[in-house]
């Protein structure tokens, strides 16, 4: 479905903000992420009615399922899942894998940066992290010993989110 300009301008405010949030304060506060879920919700009935809406809730369903195993293992924040699923709204079921895709490869740049970024200590922290989200019991991986180093995966789903509706 193909948005408005006027509306994916409003898309790219949004996410820029969430992102920015993000990188700075590690949180994506809640407004932002309920502004995007009406506004998707809105411009996918405008632009296609009722069956366009509809995707773009089960588009936003499915990523908040997806993502709900990671944030209970407290692999990603709580704002992070809210924001990707939002996000998807925008996307709807037909661009959610370049979407998904794209947050991914976004998010692990931003991760690798974090890592490098980070001290000695916290790399063994962020290693036992990664361990425990594979973990097939179900440790969580801020118990994992050590700082914990949150990475900002808010920015993977905004550019995500971008890149998937400029195809």
């Amino acid at each position: 479905m193909a948005h408005a300009q006027g509306h994916l301008f409003l898309l790219t405010a949004m996410l820029a903000l969430a992102a920015a949030s993000d990188a700075a304060r590690r949180k994506i506060p809640n407004w932002i992420t309920v502004a995007i879920a009406v506004t998707g919700l809105a411009s996918q009935w405008m632009g296609g009615g009722f069956r366009s809406a509809g995707g773009g809730l089960l588009a936003a369903i499915g990523v908040g399922a997806f993502l709900a195993p990671f944030w209970m293992k407290r692999g990603i924040g709580g704002g992070d899942l809210k924001l990707g699923a939002t996000a998807a709204a925008w996307v709807g079921l037909a661009r959610l894998p370049h979407y998904m895709l794209a947050s991914a490869l976004v998010g692990a740049v931003v991760a690798a940066a974090c890592y490098a970024a980070s001290s000695i200590e916290a790399r063994g922290s962020i290693r036992a992290n990664l361990h425990a989200l594979h973990a097939p019991a179900w440790p969580r991986a801020a118990e994992a010993p050590g700082k914990t180093v949150l990475v900002p995966y808010g920015v993977g789903f905004a550019v995500g989110a971008l890149y998937a509706l400029h195809l």
